[in-house]
This record gives C-alpha cells, sequence and structure tokens, in this order.
C-alpha cells in the first residue's frame, strides 16, 4: 500500500504513523522533504511542472507525483 493510499484509509493521522515502523517514519519524513524542496525551488525559479518536467526530460505527471510525494525519485 503507498503512503498515499494509507493516509487516504487511515482514521486519523496519528493512527496512520502509528502503524509505520521507525525507518518507514524516516523515509517518508526525507520524501517529504525532498518533495516539498523540488517544489518550493521551482516556483522560486518561475518554473511550471511542465517547465520542469521538460528540462529534466520526464513527463509532467511524473513531476507531480514527486512533489505530491506519490513517487520516490
Amino acid at each position: 500500500m503507498t503512503l498515499k493510499e494509507k493516509l487516504l484509509t487511515a482514521k486519523t493521522s496519528n493512527a496512520l504513523f502509528d502503524s509505520l515502523s521507525e525507518l518507514d517514519r524516516k523515509k517518508n519524513q526525507v520524501l517529504a522533504h525532498i518533495s516539498v524542496s523540488i517544489q518550493k525551488h521551482r516556483k522560486e525559479k518561475g518554473m511550471s511542472q511542465a517547465d520542469l518536467a521538460n528540462a529534466l526530460k520526464v513527463s509532467q505527471p511524473a513531476i507531480s507525483r514527486i512533489e505530491s510525494g506519490e513517487e520516490n525519485v
């Protein structure tokens, strides 16, 4: 089950994180930090997701999934 699926099915955020191992919590924290950083820097540069996708030679939906934490970079 992906993190997004867990978030959607969890009754509370505490229940979600209580069910994760310490390693999974740390991985998710790192992934969240990377996702937020990518989005922040992209916006600071005045780039759209499509602009960043073109620069990286990936699809715009891939950038969206990365920024939302659905996809690990």
